[in-house]
Parts: structure tokens; sequence; C-alpha cells
């Protein structure tokens, strides 16, 4: 069995609705050899593997997912179901006649189809009359390049997808210039407003919070702060007879569901949920599924490291990680506001810091940054296949937390 790694990038609506996920994939075989990706390989094993990891049950989303020229020709797309997939034609593909007709037919099998990285290339102008959605990286090119592009392709009633967006400034510029979607991670920093200030409801999360990081916690006091919110019961109970425990028997009750759990699991549960309270939007749940992300493969680290002081520590740091674009507030003057332990602390708000290498870690994982993380692994003397493993069981552990809110 070889280990994969699955990267999962949001792609918003203007309105910053999810409209669904581009799927990445490398393998930890091929990561270990300088980078050589075989895309036939690599589209396989999202096919195969990658599509189960990241599939959000109960939702219409569309996965995106690339497509080399042999496995168009092949027509490996048909064993995917054409109403959650979109098929992504790879910048390298050239539309010789067998592509071509292989888009053809896909398409009259009523798949959509994408074309990737497109920057006016004349070559590739006969997949433009194919393609329902076109590509553009909006990081490479000078916005007046990517405004010319945006209208000529508007004129041809097209759908525009811009790639890169890294900040809100260039979302407000590509939104101006027509782009229907968004790929990026600009939704990961915050959208600052002068002025604002947290609701009554977000103060009462900031305090449990807060309650939940102090000295003094205990199992009871947990119990307490559960069922006084209706709300949490019923999510708990939800969560704990959700299929990712698959018990025999059901739990109806609070105390037996944390007593099942926990005082540990319980407790980063509830940190977790109260996050997702903190916004409803669909960038801000975004936002609260990499927090989850984070949280569970930095603990994971410090677990299988055997770093038993650690453990805690390290979730703390990938949960509060985004804790500044969900309350649109600087990071420091909310970390400030928590008891916090002074080394996750420094962690968040320092690059110097040690421990803000592991959280480089995990941000490379989930932008699917490859290169990046196998560097960064070999620096911590860590197996890229080792990290592929945790990777996998961090993303199921936050997609049961996201589905269970």
């Amino acid at each position: 069995m070889e280990d994969i790694f699955i990267a999962r990038q949001p792609i918003f609506t203007d309105s910053k609705h999810t409209f669904g996920y581009e799927l990445l994939f490398r393998s930890s075989d091929y990561l270990t050899k300088a980078g050589i990706i075989n895309d036939e390989e690599a589209t396989s094993q999202v096919i195969v593997d990658g599509l189960n990891l990241a599939y959000r049950k109960n939702k219409s989303y569309k996965y995106f997912i690339n497509f080399s020229a042999p496995l168009l020709v092949e027509g490996a797309y048909e064993i995917l179901p054409k109403d959650d997939v979109v098929i992504e034609i790879l910048e390298t593909v050239k539309p010789d006649f067998q592509v071509l007709e292989a888009c053809k037919k896909l398409k009259t099998k009523g798949y959509m189809l994408a074309l990737d990285d497109y920057v006016g290339q004349e070559e590739l102008a006969s997949f433009l009359d194919l393609a329902d959605i076109i590509k553009i990286d909006v990081l490479n090119l000078p916005f007046e390049e990517v405004e010319r592009l945006a209208a000529i392709l508007k004129k041809k009633n097209k759908k525009i997808l811009a790639e890169k967006v890294e900040d809100y400034v260039v979302f407000k510029f590509c939104k101006d210039a027509g782009f229907d979607y968004f790929q990026g991670f600009f939704f990961s920093k915050p959208e600052l407003v002068k002025g604002k200030k947290l609701s009554s409801s977000s103060w009462n999360r900031l305090n449990i919070l807060k309650e939940l990081n102090s000295s003094d916690f205990n199992l009871q006091r947990l119990a307490e702060i559960v069922k006084k919110d209706v709300g949490i019961v019923y999510r708990l109970l939800r969560y704990i007879n959700s299929s990712y425990f698959s018990l025999r028997q059901k739990i109806d009750n609070v105390q037996r569901a944390i007593t099942y759990l926990g005082e540990k699991k319980t407790k980063q549960w509830l940190m977790v949920t109260l996050l997702a309270d903190f916004g409803k939007t669909d960038i801000k749940q975004e936002s609260v599924f990499f927090a989850a992300f984070r949280a569970r493969f930095l603990q994971l680290i410090a677990e299988h490291l055997e770093l038993t002081q650690e453990e805690e520590r390290f979730f703390l740091l990938g949960l509060l990680s985004y804790l500044d674009v969900l309350l649109e507030r600087e990071l420091k003057d909310v970390l400030a506001e928590l008891p916090l332990d002074k080394e996750v602390y420094f962690g968040l708000i320092d690059t110097n810091h040690p421990y803000n290498a592991w959280l480089e870690l995990a941000k490379e994982i989930e932008r699917g940054n490859w290169s990046k993380v196998s560097q960064i692994a070999k620096g911590k003397e860590l197996d890229i296949k080792f990290c592929a493993k945790l990777s996998h069981e961090a993303y199921d552990w936050a997609n049961s937390i996201v589905e269970s809110n």
C-alpha cells in the first residue's frame, strides 16, 4: 500500500459560497524522487482514493479532478459520478484530434469540462468551445491582462475561475472583472473592518474558550458547560452517534457521551464546535475545517513522536491559527484575551519560534505545496509517508467534526 497526499482546495462563488473543491494528488513515493510526478498515476489515485477522502456528504459540491491526455482518451472519467465532478484539462494537454473527440464524448455524457491555466494561448482555442469553465492563474498575470482575458471569455458566455487568489484585494478585483469562481487561500487571511466589534454570542463563546484553557478546568465543569446549551447537546449526540465512531449501541445522554470520549477529546470537539459558531458563512466554515485539520494533524505529530507534553499545545497551535479570520480581528489582540501557554502564543505570532515550523508544515499540506512539505519534513527528520498517513487521519477527523456541526 502506498501513502498518498490529497489536498482539497475550496472554490467559491462571487458571493463567497462554496462551489466545490479541486483535488490535488501526490504520491509519497514520487515526493521522494525530486517531485517527478506521473500525471496518469496521480489522477488514477484521485479517482480511486481521493474523491472518497474529500467527499462531503449531503452537499451538492463539484470536485475538480485533473486529467491528462491518455486518461481523457481512455475515458477514465466514466467511473466518476457526472453530477459531482468537473473534468479539468491539464495545461500540458494538446488539443489533437483524439483529445478533442474525447472531450466531445464526455460532454455528451453529461460531464462538465474545465480548462486549466488559460492565458490566451492560441493553440488552446479549440478547447474554448468545449470547456464550461476557464481557469486563469491571476497570480502570474498583470491585472490589465487578467481584465482583458476575462472580458473576452465573458463575451463567449464562459464561466471563468480565478486561480491563486491569495488576498481580498485580488478577490475584489477579480469579482469586479466578472469572474464567477475563485480559488486560493484569500479566505485564510482576515478581512479586517475598522470599528468592528464582537456580538454578545461571540463574546460568550470566546469566554468558554477561555474557560476551556484555564488551569483548573475539569470534567464536571465541562459537562455543566455542554448541558447549558441545547444546540451543543444536540451536536455532541449527533457527533458521538455518527458513522465516524460506528457504535453498536446509541448514546443518548451527555454524561455517557463525555465518558465515552473522555475529557481531552470532548474538550477538543467543543473547541472546534465553538469556532464553527463564530461564523456560518461558507468561507468561515472552510476556515473551521482547516483549523480542525491543522489541530488534529499537529496533535498526531506530537502523539506519534511521543511528545506527550506537547500534544495539547500542538492541538491549540493548529486550532487557533484561524481565529483572526473567524473573528475578523488581529490575531495578537484575540490571543491576548486567552489564558494561553506562552509557547503556543509565540508559536502563532513569531515566525522564528520552533513551533511555527510545525504550523507551516500543516499549512503547506493543506495548500498542496508538496515540494515545501517534503523540505520541511526532511528538516524535521520525518518520513514523508508518515506525514501522508497522519494527514489522512486528520482529514477524516476534521470531516467528522464539520459534518456534526
